[in-house]
């Protein structure tokens, strides 16, 4: 038997006491238990937490691009402002997404990051050709009654108060530069200054509204940018639940 039972001198029996074999059962359970607990938090939060990144990244994008509609409105008033130049040679809409680190709130090492943020705002960008006769920038200040900032300037410069800026909330921005692609190099040494591209990296929900030709030597880009949000990604690490990132989600900023 598992189990004995003895009687002692003064007639008091004692209790029955469990043998060692009967507990191993309960030992051997136990142990497939933490096992098993072991290995759900090995491998399940990595996979669940991707899902649930990539889930909160797809609301804010969707989120995003349902301020597209305010921004567009401050563009069509921005536009006002642009009738020297005629219509844009291209135009369009997008959210663009970008990936910011969250660091340490300081307990332990400073300056290291625990996580990152995916950011999106709402944008529209509007691209204007110059007319031969106007393709200086202080030609084109001065057709747009302008001011240029002081400063030596170079092949992407800013035309400042021309837009009014009271139109747009406090979270918004307008922009407008004059641009002159790849005709000299500039101060930095580059081989010149791009127009922003609706097919560039990290740009989610692009809607094209003009897409003509980019034909002449400079241009005139109008830029608005919608308040940002932003929801966290995660990162990549070494070990699963501990340490610093080592790198930022594989995908991310998703789309």
């Amino acid at each position: 038997m598992d189990v004995d039972e003895a009687t002692t001198a003064d007639g008091m029996v004692d209790r029955p006491r469990r043998s060692k074999r009967s507990r191993r059962p309960v030992v051997v359970t136990s142990l497939a238990v933490v096992a098993a607990l072991g290995l759900l938090l090995t491998f399940v939060p990595g996979w669940a937490f991707s899902t649930y990144h990539k889930h909160a990244a797809g609301e804010l994008v969707e989120r995003t691009q349902h301020r597209l509609p305010d921004v567009l409105a401050v563009t069509a008033r921005a536009r006002a402002d642009l009738t020297p130049l005629g219509a844009p040679v291209r135009s369009w809409s997008e959210v663009s997404c970008s990936l910011d680190p969250g660091y340490s709130d300081g307990d332990g090492e400073r300056d290291v990051v625990m996580f990152y943020y995916q950011v999106c705002t709402p944008a529209v960008f509007e691209i204007y050709a110059l007319p031969a006769d106007y393709d200086s920038l202080e030609q084109t200040a001065a057709l747009l009654h302008g001011r240029l900032d002081s400063g030596e300037h170079d092949c992407d410069e800013p035309i400042l108060d021309v837009v009014d800026e009271g139109q747009v909330d406090a979270d918004d921005r307008i922009e407008l530069d004059w641009v002159q692609p790849a005709t000299y190099p500039s101060a930095a040494g580059d081989t010149g200054c791009s127009l922003p591209d609706p097919g560039a990296d990290d740009v989610a929900r692009v809607t094209k509204t003009t897409d003509r030709p980019l034909s002449a030597d400079s241009y005139v880009v109008l830029s608005v940018f919608g308040g940002s949000d932003q929801v966290s990604v995660g990162c990549r690490r070494n070990v699963r639940w501990l340490g610093s990132c080592t790198a930022p989600p594989k995908g991310a900023p998703y789309r």
